[in-house]
């Protein structure tokens, strides 16, 4: 993945799609990437954002759960203990409304993807050399 200007965009190189989040997407993938679990995200967004807490929620379980789908991300079941959300702010303190993760897939480049020797590689590495 990479984060560019507030866009983050994912790559799956097994499928050949590659993804695009913006906005509150941007950040659920970071806190992801920081190891944060599913109720800590919404925790971060009901904590930061106005809205109404339900369709937070809501909002967010369906977010991840495309992501799980897209195979993007996969539930952790290990009893590692992730890092605590900070900056829950008070309702006062709250100046952004919560908006809907934008989520875009992209499959015009799967053919281009899935051609990348990347996918060849044994455990040797790449580039194979001819002995």
């Amino acid at each position: 993945y990479e984060e560019i200007d507030g866009e983050v965009v994912v790559i799956n190189l097994d499928k050949g799609h590659y993804y695009s989040f913006e906005g509150t997407g941007s950040k659920v993938w970071e806190l992801i990437v920081d190891s944060h679990e599913e109720s800590e995200i919404y925790k971060y967004f009901s904590g930061n954002y106005r809205g109404d807490k339900e369709h937070i929620q809501k909002t967010i379980v369906d977010f991840l759960a495309i992501m799980e789908s897209e195979e993007l991300i996969r539930r952790n079941n290990d009893d590692e203990i992730p890092a605590p959300v900070d900056m829950l702010r008070s309702d006062e303190e709250k100046e952004e409304m919560f908006t809907d993760p934008a989520f875009q897939k992209f499959t015009d480049m799967e053919d281009l993807l899935l051609l990348d020797p990347i996918h060849d590689v044994d455990e040797s590495g790449w580039p194979s050399l001819k002995n």
